[in-house]
């Protein structure tokens, strides 16, 4: 059970970085434009932290994958535990700026997904994902196991990024004209 949990946890922390990254270079524009309308970063860090986020993700989730093919154990938990730090980050960033009352879209993904408690928890939960993935990358299912393994672990890891990226989304509710279901 250990080695189903860490390798799936591990690929959802990996491939939601990957993700990340590659929604920032599909639009380039959104990260930008996102910390603008939060007013948090100062205008002059814009620019650099809108190139650093989107090639930290890539790195991240690129050294993260390429350490667990290749069953480099040591490696994969640093990539893991830079992509929970990396997380973490965000969730405390949407956080602060959620309770110090900012707004505008997420800046996660070409989707004008605004801001809200969901995004915090999707965050969260991303950087949980990568801290029992880092703790557990010894665990992780070698790149030689049996198919039936890697089918579930593939299947089971692209069924909760799927779903954790689009919860934002999802928790929307269109009857009242996209005001979020979240709570405070």
């Amino acid at each position: 059970m250990t080695v189903l949990i860490g390798s799936v946890t591990a690929l959802v922390a990996l491939v939601a970085s990957l993700i990340g990254a590659a929604s920032h270079l599909v639009a380039p524009s959104a990260l930008p434009d996102a910390l603008r309308a939060h007013q948090v970063v100062p205008s002059k860090l814009i620019a650099p932290v809108a190139i650093v986020v989107p090639l930290a993700e890539l790195v991240v989730g690129a050294v993260g994958v390429v350490a667990l093919a290749i069953g480099a154990t040591t490696l994969a938990a640093v990539a893991l535990g830079i992509a929970a730090v990396l997380f973490a980050a965000y969730a405390a960033y949407i956080q602060y700026a959620l309770t110090t009352g900012r707004s505008g879209p997420c800046g996660c993904s070409r989707s004008e997904a605004p801001m809200d408690g969901w995004v915090v928890v999707r965050a969260g939960v991303f950087a949980a994902c990568a801290l029992v993935g880092a703790l557990s990358s010894g665990a992780v299912v070698p790149s030689a196991a049996d198919p039936a393994s890697w089918t579930v672990i593939l299947a089971a890891s692209a069924t909760f990024v799927i779903l954790l990226w689009l919860l934002p989304t999802a928790m929307r509710e269109p009857a009242t004209g996209g005001v979020s279901r979240w709570t405070s």
